[in-house]
């Protein structure tokens, strides 16, 4: 993690921690935690960043004292083209996948799928604006062509298939999309939501490939295979 990495979080929650004193930063976690706690209805995952992101600026001095504390976290961002307010600025739906590094660019120019920050903000603002991270896997028939992270929940899967469908068909080099898989960011496991038509994000299937983490496209045999796979699923079963 880097500081503006940790910023960000901060900033993803609503609150810009840049130049708080210790004191100011801990009374901003305890703030995010009563919000964001499971036992008070929040998620995991949002709980374990916040913390994970508290923790990074206090052990490491970025906030060490009230007088250091701006100077800190100025000298922090000298090598950054924007600075935490701008990160501050940046809507919560855009923080999906965001790295630390150059900020992206937030315009919406269509008001549909094939634009891919309608599409990321759709699917944070469908999902009930939540903090969990999904990638969306497109596959074209022989190659996982397409990928886009999104805020999003199970309870969007179908929409979230929907959305990859649009994007990837209406890309500048447009390609068909056979199958939609996702993958939960901070977690293990990549599941099948659409293929050939039919939707299964009631009931998504998950599929096992040998990738060092979620990224199917990290197993070129999976990947290789994985037409096959479609086919028999497709197939019609001995008793229909």
């Amino acid at each position: 993690m880097t500081v503006t990495q940790a910023l960000a979080i901060f900033s993803r929650f609503g609150i810009d921690v840049a130049g708080m004193t210790p004191d100011q930063l801990r009374k901003a976690r305890n703030k995010l935690v009563l919000v964001h706690h499971p036992d008070h209805g929040g998620a995991a995952e949002a709980l374990t960043a916040i913390n994970d992101a508290y923790d990074f600026l206090k052990s490491n001095g970025t906030v060490a004292s009230p007088a250091k504390s701006v100077s800190r976290l100025h000298q922090s961002h000298q090598s950054y083209s924007h600075d935490s307010h701008a990160v501050g600025r940046m809507p919560a739906w855009a923080l999906a996948g965001y790295s630390g590094r150059s900020l992206p660019n937030t315009t919406i120019y269509k008001s549909d799928f094939s634009d891919p920050n309608f599409f990321k903000k759709a699917m944070w603002e469908l999902s009930g604006r939540s903090t969990t991270t999904y990638t969306i896997w497109g596959f074209d028939g022989h190659f996982f062509s397409s990928s886009i992270m999104v805020f999003g929940s199970p309870k969007i899967f179908d929409t979230m298939a929907d959305a990859m469908v649009t994007w990837q068909s209406n890309s500048e080099n447009p390609r068909p999309v056979r199958a939609v898989l996702v993958s939960p960011f901070q977690g293990q496991g990549l599941y099948l939501i659409y293929a050939d038509g039919i939707y299964y994000g009631d009931q998504p299937i998950q599929m096992k490939h040998e990738s060092f983490n979620a990224n199917p496209n990290n197993d070129p045999e999976f990947t290789r295979i994985f037409s096959e796979i479609l086919d028999r699923l497709k197939a019609p079963s001995p008793s229909g």
